[in-house]
């Protein structure tokens, strides 16, 4: 494995890279669960509503999108408004979710549903369980393998829910009803939806579900970006929890989180490591033999956001981080986010 000192000498490439990518959504708002927005085909109206089979749906042609090059789908958001999986659930407190992708080539969204194309990939995941308060209800799922789309191609996206009945899982997906620019739909032949179908067709013209599409440009790089969240430990005084989020990721890709204790006399981003100021390379050098696997630190993406912590960390220290996309098998530097200060 080459080290990553390989790369902090050549970090003057990062101000050529730059973000070549972006988000298909058909929402006016893609960062607003509402709750008692979504309609599920379930057992009950009231009481316990474990989920028959589901499926929800959006099509998009990237030249509708304003997308002219090839783009490779790296990952799809979806929102989750409540969920609660069944008490003998493997593993706990998590229930089994599918996003199917299908692709056509050179066919319009408007063809779909009267024509679905054959599915082209599918992930297969666990969704853990989302209170009905919860902060967090927006979720994106990085794909194992490359879907590249030409502009005038069409992709659907499908959120499958397998019947939650036997293991008494209760799930509905995240939407809103403030406003979109082309439907979403539902199928659930439970309820007698045997096709896709949009939910005004079915009484809910408010139903606005979210599943958006992420994407990179065929061939280029989006540069990984990195914010924090700190609270005061309640478990442990004198000490701060700090939880990293990283965004822009993108899925297979080797990521680092380079830190210094040393802040820059110059300013955040002022130093001459990627940013970054270190007394001596002896303060940097362990962070950088640090192995594949060792997250935050070094590890392999495997989705467009990754969050870790909280960690405790002392009170009173100021730390200054960049994040990395780094392939150290090829010593390729393929993005560098730009520093970020943090006061614990």
């Amino acid at each position: 494995m080459r080290p990553l000192s390989f790369a902090l000498s050549f970090a003057f490439l990062a101000s050529a890279l730059c973000a070549q990518g972006g988000t298909m959504t058909q929402l006016v708002n893609n960062n607003t669960i509402a709750n008692g927005s979504t309609v599920t085909c379930n057992t009950t109206v009231a009481g316990a509503q474990y989920h028959v089979q589901n499926s929800f749906w959006r099509a998009f042609n990237p030249s509708a999108m304003g997308i002219t090059t090839p783009i490779d789908v790296t990952c799809i958001t979806y929102g989750v408004e409540f969920c609660t999986a069944g008490v003998a659930s493997v593993p706990a407190f998590q229930q089994p979710l599918q996003i199917r992708l299908r692709k056509a080539i050179n066919t319009l969204a408007s063809t779909f549903p009267g024509a679905t194309p054959a599915v082209t990939h599918t992930e297969i995941f666990s969704q853990a369980n989302v209170a009905a308060n919860a902060a967090n209800k927006v979720f994106t799922r990085g794909m194992s393998t490359v879907v590249t789309l030409n502009p005038n191609d069409l992709l659907v996206v499908e959120l499958y829910l397998p019947d939650g009945v036997a293991g008494q899982n209760v799930l509905f997906p995240g939407s809103n009803s403030l406003g979109q620019t082309a439907p979403g739909y539902i199928s659930a032949p439970g309820c007698g939806i045997a096709a896709p179908t949009p939910f005004a067709g079915i009484g809910f013209p408010n139903v606005h579900i979210l599943l958006d599409v992420n994407y990179v440009v065929t061939g280029g790089l989006l540069v990984p970006s990195a914010s924090t969240i700190t609270i005061p430990s309640s478990a442990n005084p004198g000490f701060t929890d700090l939880t990293l989020i990283n965004t822009n990721l993108i899925p297979g890709h080797e990521i680092w989180n380079i830190y210094s204790w040393q802040p820059c006399p110059g300013g955040v981003g002022s130093g001459p490591f990627l940013g970054l100021c270190f007394v001596t390379l002896g303060d940097v050098l362990p962070q950088l033999s640090t192995p594949l696997g060792f997250a935050p630190f070094h590890f392999l993406a495997d989705n467009c956001t990754m969050s870790f912590g909280p960690f405790p960390i002392p009170s009173g220290i100021t730390l200054e981080l960049v994040t990395v996309d780094y392939n150290s098998l090829t010593a390729t530097l393929n993005g560098v986010s730009t520093a970020i200060q943090i006061v614990l």
